[in-house]
């Protein structure tokens, strides 16, 4: 199965958000993968800006309880796991718990601290950037509900890390990564 989480701003208000948390299954073809017949659709938000901790906390046990021991349909018996986290970026770092790509150690996948440029946080080429690791993650999250004070990056645990490994199974999507600032500049032209 792969999660995805899909941030839609409906309203020109900052305070108003709606988020839909879905499934498919990565098996199938593409083609088939993508329609709507296929999708598992799992809870929306509309709201404020939720807290991921509190949205997901609903669902735990009942994912939980499927992973652990899998599902019957009919006379077959299927095992699920989730492979990985696909969500754009103010979505993936809600989820993750974590800074978003614009703040000091905002990247969930290394641990580049990023420098203030004026008022912009941005993050130069550097040599030798550590990269985190799922422990490295776990650790921080530790630390950081301990203190309650973000560390490096990461504000503290998220139930999410019970399905996945952080950064690991967290995938930066395609569009997003790399196709926003060509369709902003063929808007511009």
């Amino acid at each position: 199965m792969e999660e995805g989480l899909k941030h839609l701003r409906l309203v020109l208000d900052n305070n108003f958000d709606q988020m839909i948390a879905y499934q498919a299954i990565v098996e199938l073809p593409p083609i088939l993968r993508a329609s709507f017949e296929n999708i598992i659709f799992n809870s929306s938000w509309t709201g404020s800006q939720p807290d991921f901790n509190l949205w997901l906390q609903k669902y735990n046990e009942k994912i939980d309880l499927i992973i652990r021991n899998g599902f019957k349909w009919q006379t077959i018996k299927f095992e699920l796991k989730i492979h990985a986290i696909i969500a754009d970026s103010r979505s993936r770092s809600k989820i993750c718990n974590s800074i978003q790509f614009n703040g000091y150690y905002g990247c969930i996948k290394c641990m580049h601290p990023g420098i203030a440029v004026e008022r912009v946080v941005v993050y130069p080429n550097l040599p030798h950037v550590k990269l985190r690791t799922n422990s490295c993650s776990n650790l921080q999250a530790e630390t950081a509900e301990k203190s309650s004070v973000c560390f490096k990056g990461i504000k503290g645990f998220t139930y999410i890390s019970n399905w996945i490994s952080i950064p690991n199974d967290v995938i930066y999507d395609y569009m997003h990564l790399c196709l926003i600032g060509i369709i902003f500049l063929k808007k511009i032209r």
